[in-house]
C-alpha cells in the first residue's frame, strides 16, 4: 500500500494530482500462505504442522498413527500423492496447501496348523474351533490362513475328536516363538502375522 503520511491507500497504481510537495512511501508486506492438514479417516492418526507461514518459509509437517493397528499411507493433495514419508519438510513458495494424511487399518494373517502326531488320514481327525464360527480347518487340511482385523481377540479351542487328546498350543511370530499354554481355551489378540499350532495325539 501507499503511505502518504496522512492516510494509507491500497490502489496500485495510484494516481493523484500534485498540488504541493508530497512524500509517498510504498509499503510491502511479505505474502503469507496457509497450510491446512487433516487425517483420513480422522480416527486413524494425528497431524502436526498446520498454520500460517511467510512465503517461502520451510514448513515441517508430521503424521502419526493412533495405534499399531493403523499404518500411514502418505500425504495427499487434491487426491494425488504429495509425500510418502510421515514427516517431511518443504518450502511454501507457490501458495497455500491443503494436505490430507491417509491411514490404512491393518489386517493380519493368522496361519492355523494342527500337528497330528500318529493320527491317520482316515481316523477321526481333530480340529481347531474359533468361538461361534465353527471349525477353521477342513478335514483334509493341516494348515489354513485366515485374515483378521488388527486388534480383534480370537477365542480358540481344540476339538480333539474321538480317540485323541489335545497336547498344547504353540504361537510363532516373525521374531518370537511362544509355547502358549496347555489349557484348552486360547484367547489370542491379533497384533501381527502369526502361526498358531495345536498339538494333538492319539490316546
Amino acid at each position: 500500500y501507499w503511505d502518504t503520511g496522512d492516510a494509507t491507500i491500497a490502489d496500485n497504481p495510484y494516481s493523484f494530482t500534485v498540488e504541493s510537495d508530497a512524500t509517498l512511501t510504498a509499503v510491502f508486506d511479505i505474502k503469507q500462505y496457509d497450510v491446512s492438514l487433516s487425517a483420513s479417516p480422522s480416527n486413524g492418526g494425528t497431524v502436526d504442522g498446520a498454520g500460517t507461514y511467510d512465503c517461502c518459509d520451510e514448513v515441517y509437517i508430521s503424521a502419526e498413527a493412533t495405534s499399531d493397528c493403523w499404518e500411514f499411507v502418505g500425504w495427499y493433495e487434491s487426491g494425488s500423492i504429495f509425500e510418502t514419508g510421515s514427516a517431511t519438510t518443504f518450502k511454501l513458495c507457490d501458495g497455500g496447501k491443503t494436505l490430507v494424511a491417509w491411514f490404512e487399518f491393518l489386517e493380519h494373517t493368522i496361519t492355523f496348523v494342527r500337528d497330528l502326531e500318529n493320527i491317520g488320514l482316515f481316523e477321526n481327525r481333530p480340529n481347531i474351533v474359533l468361538d461361534d464360527h465353527g471349525q477353521i480347518l477342513a478335514e483334509t487340511e493341516n494348515a489354513t490362513k485366515v485374515d483378521f482385523d488388527c486388534g480383534v481377540q480370537l477365542d480358540l479351542y481344540p476339538d480333539a475328536g474321538t480317540g485323541n487328546y489335545f497336547n498344547g498350543w504353540l504361537i510363532e511370530y516373525e521374531d518370537e516363538t511362544i509355547l502358549a499354554t496347555s489349557d484348552a481355551t486360547l484367547l489370542f489378540d491379533v497384533t501381527q502375522d502369526a502361526t498358531i499350532t495345536a498339538f494333538f495325539k492319539r490316546l
